[in-house]
């Protein structure tokens, strides 16, 4: 069953019913249709029940003393997607003014488990969300989905989510701590562009590729570990991070990059020992300037035979190299 337009244009505060019950029959009300509530200029408040799957084109268009929408359940894929942005926008508001979930502004958002997929522009500009739970349940996050949540303070992607479109969390200026689950392996472009709070980044295991621009504009984040699996950073992924003074990077080989990948090569590079050398010797990699090695150090080795030559202004000194060495200490005492 839907709500379909009527001879009388509908008026008031409406509130659709979940169920309608005929000749005995209880049937339930899972559609809004197209132009239901179409040129209703009448309509001041529309409370939609969770049982609803559609919202039709037009739905809600013309309905100029609309100043309340109500969804008494958070079914975030079927009624906060696109298109009902879309209808809302039409009418002239902004989410956040008007889109409501138990009377209360849209603040604090648990996904059901019942929710697969969280669409393109699903909270886009929903500048009052704070927190939002991500359930295991979804499988895929759209392009746009948080974009613009300037409220928004933490993110979790659970293992669950495969699919990660692309800035999905651009300009979320307040997220602070962002953790992405082992079931990405891709960041697409501009994922956390001009998040300029956010500290703190936990990366899964399987990530192969960071996107151009992913992190451009993350003006506070101060270090970041690459986990072993990276393989290729793209154009501008951290550009303007200028506090990044610490970057962990577990790849055994280094990551074919870009040099406007990086904005601060004065950063300190932490890679695996036994591959120091590979990195300094690397084209881009090998203009940071302090490359630091991360494990057990082997112990020194002492060459067997030094040879000293002195020079009438400077010594000469000469040694057998080591096949695994990166550097020589060279200790003087007077």
């Amino acid at each position: 069953v839907e709500v379909i337009s009527g001879p009388n244009k509908y008026s008031g505060d409406i509130v659709v019913p979940a169920t309608v019950t005929m000749n005995d029959t209880v049937y339930n009300v899972v559609a809004i249709g197209t132009e239901a509530f179409y040129n209703c200029s009448s309509l001041t408040s529309l409370a939609i029940p969770n049982s609803i799957k559609r919202i039709g084109t037009n739905a809600i268009v013309g309905t100029s003393s609309l100043t309340a929408i109500t969804l008494t359940a958070p079914s975030i894929e079927e009624h906060c997607n696109g298109e009902l942005n879309k209808l809302l926008r039409q009418l002239g508001y902004t989410i956040p003014r008007i889109l409501q979930i138990n009377d209360n502004k849209l603040s604090d958002i648990i996904i059901p488990e019942t929710v697969s997929r969280i669409s393109d522009y699903a909270f886009y500009n929903c500048s009052s969300l704070t927190s939002i739970t991500i359930p295991n349940s979804i499988k895929s996050i759209g392009n746009h989905a948080f974009y613009e949540c300037a409220s928004l303070k933490d993110i979790s992607i659970p293992n669950s989510v495969t699919t990660l479109g692309q800035s999905v969390f651009e300009n979320c200026i307040s997220l602070k701590s962002a953790y992405v689950g082992n079931g990405i392996t891709s960041l697409d472009n501009s994922t956390f562009i001009s998040c300029s709070s956010l500290e703190s980044v936990t990366l899964g295991g399987r990530i192969v590729h960071i996107g151009e621009s992913v992190f451009s504009g993350c003006t506070a984040l101060n270090e970041i570990t690459l986990p072993a699996s990276v393989k290729s950073i793209g154009e501008n992924a951290f550009a303007s991070c200028t506090k990044l003074y610490d970057i962990y990077c577990f790849a055994m080989e280094p990551p074919t990059a870009y040099e406007s990948s990086f904005a601060n090569y004065n950063a300190f590079l932490h890679v695996p020992c036994d591959n120091q050398r590979v990195y300094l010797l690397d084209v881009l990699f090998g203009n940071f300037k302090y490359i630091e090695c991360m494990g057990a150090e082997s112990e020194p080795v002492v060459p067997d035979t030094v040879i000293v030559t002195p020079g009438t202004t400077d010594v000469t000194i000469t040694w057998p190299t080591e096949d695994n060495a990166y550097h020589y200490v060279i200790e003087i005492k007077k």
